[in-house]
């Protein structure tokens, strides 16, 4: 992580679900941008770590990509320091299963396997969501109103302008 603290651009969205419980209260949302290619987080890591040469570092990223997948799949976790334990898990259906019974197919209650991160939560890397958000400097950048399931959005850039800090 960078040694100064840099902006996380946030904003508000309001719940326009008439059947939801939070109809008509504003939530925050962190404004997503553009996700790192392979090469670019290559780039960014090398540009830290000068020691190590470009093809070193992509090739490290390369095997830990192949190696999590398999790793996984086979019920094991994988802890990363620094980053998190990453395990799996798996969602079932609605209703569960009122008996286990013989021939049971795994495919009949199990609705996805899912892939869990825990970060981790040693001092200096601590990237638990509490001390995370201390990491960050917060910035309120818009707000809009809309539904999310519609995907229907409109800014209301007044606000912003005069609620700024």
């Amino acid at each position: 992580m960078a040694k100064e603290k840099l902006k996380l651009s946030l904003g508000l969205v309001r719940n326009n679900n008439a059947e939801s419980t939070g109809y008509g209260k504003w939530y925050p949302t962190i404004v997503s941008r553009q996700p790192l290619t392979m090469d670019a987080l290559v780039d960014h890591i090398t540009a830290h770590a000068m020691q190590y040469p470009r093809d070193i570092v992509e090739g490290v990223i390369t095997r830990i990509s192949l190696c999590l997948p398999e790793l996984l799949s086979q019920g094991v976790s994988v802890r990363l320091d620094g980053i998190g334990t990453f395990t799996p898990w798996a969602q079932s259906k609605r209703g569960g299963v009122a008996r286990p019974e013989a021939g049971l197919n795994p495919k009949d209650i199990i609705k996805g396997i899912h892939i869990r991160c825990l970060p981790d939560g040693r001092k200096a890397q601590n990237l638990t969501s509490k001390a995370f958000k201390e990491k960050c400097v917060l910035s309120l950048d818009y707000v809009v109103e809309g539904s999310k399931n519609k995907k229907t959005y409109t800014e209301i850039a007044a606000w912003v302008e005069e609620h700024a800090n």
